[in-house]
């Protein structure tokens, strides 16, 4: 959200969001809290998601266990991306496909 830094904060607004890459409908947003990151607040953003047959997609700090199995739990798919930076990870997904 631009324009959401008050002067003298370090900090502004930061919000996860879902949204429909079909029609770029903005579907939901969790905010992330100030000692968080994405990876605490996807999860409550998903809960609040009905999942089935939708595809969810992130880079790859969202290629943890516990996020893809809660994914695969709501009867949804998951895509997460890996760079060749991260070659154990991509390691491990290609084994998996």
């Amino acid at each position: 959200m631009r324009g959401t830094i008050p002067a003298g904060i370090r900090q502004g607004v930061h919000l996860l969001s879902a949204y429909a890459v079909t029609t770029g409908n903005m579907l939901a947003q969790e905010a992330v809290a100030t000692k968080e990151n994405e990876m605490v607040a996807a999860p409550r953003l998903l809960r609040r998601r009905d999942l089935r047959g939708t595809i969810i997609s992130g880079d790859a700090m969202f290629a943890q266990r516990t996020l893809s199995t809660q994914v695969v739990e709501d009867h949804g798919h998951y895509c997460w991306i890996a760079k060749e930076n991260q070659p154990t990870l991509l390691d491990d997904l290609q084994w998996i496909c």
